[in-house]
């Protein structure tokens, strides 16, 4: 009885545990992939930064602001793109999600004759990054 009852108990357990995680890993990926999303946007529009930045080793200010849809609410969080002298961050907006008030940095450097991107900083948490940003790897946004 009591082998009977041990074995329920760690068959309940380990079915708990996987609902658990499941429920915590499907969060994260919307996090995730709102970041990549975020990322996304700001490659449609990268273009003339990257000719700038070819050009003149640095960037001229400038702000701009995307709305994207947050999966599970339905709702949309803001991002803020704030263009620096030599770094771009992505600035998160409040909203129901764990990228809310954080931010991811891109600097640029020139490769190749090529503009490449490193996520180098930020506020968000290494496992709510795209894998590249994770692993500090170079990564090319330009959309031409």
């Amino acid at each position: 009885m009591n082998k009977n009852l041990i074995i329920l108990v760690l068959m309940l357990s380990a079915i708990g545990a996987g609902i658990y995680f499941a429920v915590l890993q499907d969060k994260n990926r919307d996090d995730i992939l709102l970041v990549e999303q975020a990322i996304n946007n700001f490659s449609q529009a990268v273009s003339p930064l990257e000719k700038q930045f070819l050009n003149n080793r640095k960037f001229q200010l400038a702000n701009t602001k995307t709305n994207l849809p947050l999966n599970k609410t339905g709702q949309s969080i803001e991002v803020t793109t704030v263009v620096g002298v030599d770094r771009v961050t992505l600035r998160f907006s409040d909203g129901d999600t764990e990228v809310a008030n954080k931010t991811i940095v891109l600097v640029p450097f020139i490769e190749n004759s090529q503009v490449r991107w490193q996520c180098i900083e930020g506020s968000i948490i290494l496992r709510l990054r795209p894998r590249d940003c994770q692993l500090g790897k170079k990564i090319l946004l330009s959309s031409d």
